[in-house]
């Protein structure tokens, strides 16, 4: 009868037994639509999951959606979108581990037309922390749950701002 060695067995279980932790902790979005009609502007709100950036992105959309058309898509879906379709862009991402930003969300920050249209919010490890990249300075907060007012209050303004042309 032949044995099998058991560290190489417990090797790939293991492995295998973190993908599928993995795997379910990755949350999406659920990407919607929000029409208004006769809508005086076009905002994208793109975003990856968390509690405290779910909060703060359904207050804007509750604020926003009786003047604009707005459409939610999860952050992995921003290499299909076309910037020049949106008054105004929100993209909600975590910055993790000095700067490691999504793939999706780099590569359409590398290729934007026009910056002045687009507003940042990353979630990070402090809540002082600057952070800009390719000219655009985002705004930054730790989730805590206790600053969503102030997070709310500070991308309505910069969103208002794109908006109003002030």
């Amino acid at each position: 009868m032949k044995t099998f060695p058991a560290r190489p067995l417990l090797m790939m279980g293991g492995a295998l037994f973190l993908c599928v932790i993995l795997l379910s902790c990755a949350r999406h979005i659920k990407e919607d639509r929000f029409i208004q009609a006769n809508a005086e502007y076009h905002i994208l709100i793109a975003s990856n999951p968390s509690d405290f950036k779910d909060g703060i992105r359904n207050r804007l959309i509750e604020n926003y959606r009786t003047t604009a058309n707005i459409d939610m898509v999860n952050i992995s879906s921003l290499r299909e979108i076309r910037e020049d379709r949106y008054d105004a862009i929100l993209i909600m991402d975590s910055c993790i581990a000095w700067s490691h930003l999504n793939l999706s969300f780099k590569s359409f920050l590398d290729d934007l037309e026009r910056k002045d249209h687009v507003v940042l919010f990353l979630t990070t490890g402090g809540s002082e922390w600057d952070y800009q990249y390719r000219g655009l300075d985002a705004i930054t907060s730790a989730s805590v749950i206790d600053h969503q007012d102030d997070m709310f209050n500070q991308l309505k303004a910069r969103i208002d701002e794109i908006l109003t042309g002030q």
